[in-house]
């Protein structure tokens, strides 16, 4: 086997071994942040409840990808949601929406997910 050869069998097993990726688009997008004491853990048992209801509800689970990116645990978790019709999208959305209230959870929706740490400065 030639040197060019091996090398061409090197880095054909090395992309196999690497992710895919490219982003998963996010329906609903939960952003945890923290301000100095860790996430909002009450906002996140309550998200949880308001997920677990529609899973139960529907009879599926929702695929979900989760992303670390702070120093205090912040972390966002994209849900596709294509598992919902629209107007179940939408009314999960909306029950999430008022699940978080106010505080350090963001919601946005259509975007795609986060795939790296954001950079500390």
């Amino acid at each position: 086997m030639t040197v060019t050869s091996m090398l061409s069998v090197a880095l054909l097993s090395l992309s196999a071994q690497l992710p895919d990726e490219k982003p998963m688009m996010c329906r609903l997008a939960l952003s945890y942040s923290s301000e100095c004491c860790g996430t909002d853990r009450e906002a996140a048992d309550r998200v949880s409840a308001v997920i677990d209801a529609m899973q139960k509800k529907t009879g599926k689970n929702f695929e979900r990808s989760r992303t670390s990116w702070g120093k205090e645990g912040e972390y966002d978790v994209c849900f596709p949601l294509t598992e919902l019709a629209p107007t179940d999208q939408q009314a999960l959305v909306a029950a999430v929406k008022t699940a978080v209230g106010k505080g350090r959870v963001s919601v946005s929706e259509n975007r795609p997910e986060r795939l790296q740490k954001r950079p500390r400065g």
